[in-house]
């Protein structure tokens, strides 16, 4: 169906970061997911806003990983400021 999500990317399970609280401790380690940033329709919460949120709130200093997509393609996940 169009308005399923996946439940794993790159070998890793999918994380939605909208359904976790702002300052909770329920966040997984970056590099323990792959992670879902949707800001869908929202105007209040444009994607802009959403990922300095997410740099905000994630431990993203320790999430540089390399895995193995299908077909043997690497992945690096990686994030920046």
């Amino acid at each position: 169906m169009i308005l399923d999500h996946l439940e794993s990317f790159a070998g890793l399970p999918v994380a939605d970061f909208t359904t976790f609280e702002p300052g909770s401790a329920d966040l997984p380690p970056a590099d323990a997911v792959a992670w879902r940033l949707d800001c869908g329709w929202d105007e209040d919460r444009t994607f802009d806003r959403m990922w300095r949120e997410f740099l905000d709130t994630v431990a993203t200093d320790r999430s540089a990983r390399r895995s193995s997509a299908p077909g043997g393609a690497g992945i690096t996940t990686a994030f920046s400021r």
